[in-house]
């Protein structure tokens, strides 16, 4: 029974494929224990920055760009999450920033990560079979941002917002990637553009404006978290 069960504990720590709506979780809600995801243990160790990544596609390929650019300034830097490895296996090491690829499983059960920054690459059909429509995918996707916090920074697609039950929120700290917005890829050259700089990625290895997009969103990152255009750009090339 789920109230043996669950007699003298404090806590639970779920793993983000076991659903909502278990037995367990269902007592645990009403007897007011918490639930957390391993990510929001993880924040609970660790006290600086942190960058995190969601989407349904490019999470790992932007999440992985991201800790590239950011090794120029931090060396000490670590990455982690749905990517592979846990945020618990590094949180007490005092990595000087750290980028988590999340994803909406994970985010249902961190509730105040208190992220520096933020990215909401996409959304597609995906995980239906969990959350239903897509505005309740896109919710789960949205609890990625903090906008209350004047130190947050996100930087989301637009056409996101197809799918959530509000329209895009006008908030200096909510920036905007895609066609025709602050962040934005051209190519024939491939360039890509900030409000602080015009980045040559002429020489990026990887294929696609897919995966331009997955950079563009890795600049405006690290970016924020205080990279230079020279040493982003001096990233781009190695």
């Amino acid at each position: 029974m789920p109230q043996e069960i669950l007699d003298g504990i404090d806590c639970i720590i779920k793993s983000p494929g076991i659903l909502p709506d278990h037995p367990i979780l269902e007592f645990a809600r009403g007897k007011q224990i918490p639930i957390l995801s391993e990510i929001a243990l993880g924040r609970i160790f660790f006290n600086g920055p942190v960058i995190g990544i969601t989407g349904t596609d490019g999470k790992s390929t932007t999440t992985a760009l991201t800790y590239h650019l950011l090794k120029k300034k931090y060396p000490n830097a670590k990455m982690g999450g749905n990517i592979g490895v846990p945020f618990t296996s590094f949180c007490r090491e005092n990595p000087e920033i750290v980028v988590l690829e999340l994803s909406s499983y994970q985010l249902d059960d961190s509730p105040n990560l208190q992220l520096t920054a933020s990215a909401i690459l996409n959304l597609a059909s995906d995980h239906l079979e969990r959350h239903k429509t897509m505005e309740s995918y896109a919710l789960a996707k949205w609890k990625i941002q903090n906008l209350l916090d004047k130190e947050h920074q996100c930087f989301v697609n637009p056409n996101f917002f197809n799918y959530t039950p509000f329209v895009i929120p006008t908030h200096s700290n909510l920036h905007l990637v895609g066609e025709k917005e602050s962040y934005f890829v051209t190519q024939n050259p491939n360039k890509i553009h900030t409000p602080n700089h015009e980045y040559d990625v002429s020489l990026f290895p990887l294929k696609g404006k897919h995966n331009l997009m997955n950079l563009c969103f890795a600049i405006a990152l690290a970016e924020v978290v205080g990279l230079s255009p020279d040493q982003i750009q001096s990233q781009l090339v190695t």
